[in-house]
């Protein structure tokens, strides 16, 4: 698995035609959110939450459509706007 930090432009994956981010969140964080910039624009057709649960393990958590994120209330950290997706609002990833 590789854990470098990539400036991406917002697009991780491809999957029949849509682009996905990926938004990984380490172990130190139980039961994450989905947190997804609000500065810049949101490009990804999805967003996808995945959380670090060992060294070389990964849960993917569920993931959100565009239109879904752009809706989500918006929060601030350290002056700088984010979307919050709580986990449980998350769509699941069986079917996808």
């Amino acid at each position: 698995m590789n854990t470098e930090v990539y400036a991406d432009g917002g697009v991780d994956l491809r999957y029949r035609g849509a682009t996905i981010d990926v938004k990984t969140v380490g172990r130190h964080r139980t039961d994450p959110d989905l947190t997804v910039d609000a500065y810049d624009q949101l490009r990804a057709d999805y967003y996808m939450l995945a959380s670090r649960v060992g060294p070389s393990d990964v849960r993917l958590l569920g993931y959100a459509p565009r239109q879904f994120v752009a809706n989500a209330p918006t929060r601030t950290h350290e002056g700088r706007p984010y979307h919050l997706i709580e986990q449980a609002y998350l769509f699941p990833l069986m079917g996808w």
